[in-house]
């Protein structure tokens, strides 16, 4: 019997909450789930002070209570131990979409504490607005791509526009 690959997917919001990344996000746990019988988990801020684990198409959902948003960090203070508990479920691989700050953190905290699985980046934009966050988070980005197992961007134009993907592309 096969065991199924356990995935652990990080991002900001996730369906119902509606946009390209979330729709991303979704379409892809759901397929891993239904065509290759992966177990896969999803870990977001909720857009309310309640935490919640909800199942969607097979997909373990773990919204975890946000405040708001703070220069697009998001105010959860549960994240990263929601992302904990995650993680001492064992997934095979981490799946991070970026831009997430507080992923990106999160990251970081378990790494610094524990072995961690091999890590998956997709690059679905770089941050934009908050250039004056770049001189603090730019190396902290740089060092995520860099020690990542697989970084896929969306399309050629995101490699070539991006202050990141063109020094690790390949």
């Amino acid at each position: 019997m096969r065991i199924p690959m356990r995935i652990l997917h990080l991002t900001k919001r996730y369906w119902p909450h509606r946009g390209g990344v979330e729709r991303h996000v979704r379409d892809l746990a759901s397929g891993l789930v239904a065509d290759a019988g992966a177990s896969v988990e999803v870990v977001v801020a909720g857009d309310g002070a309640s935490h919640r684990t909800f199942a969607d198409n097979g997909v373990r959902v773990t919204a975890v209570a946000s405040y708001g948003s703070l220069w697009s960090l998001d105010l959860a203070p549960g994240y990263i131990s929601a992302v904990g508990h995650a993680i001492r479920r064992s997934p095979d691989v981490v799946h991070l979409h970026e831009p997430h700050p507080l992923g990106l953190v999160a990251w970081r905290y378990w790494q610094a504490r524990r072995t961690m699985p091999p890590l998956v980046v997709t690059w679905h934009a770089d941050i934009l607005r908050q250039q004056l966050l770049r001189p603090l988070y730019g190396p902290v980005q740089e060092r995520l791509l860099a020690e990542s197992g697989a970084i896929i961007a969306q399309t050629d134009r995101h490699i070539t526009s991006s202050a990141f993907l063109p020094d690790v592309a390949q």
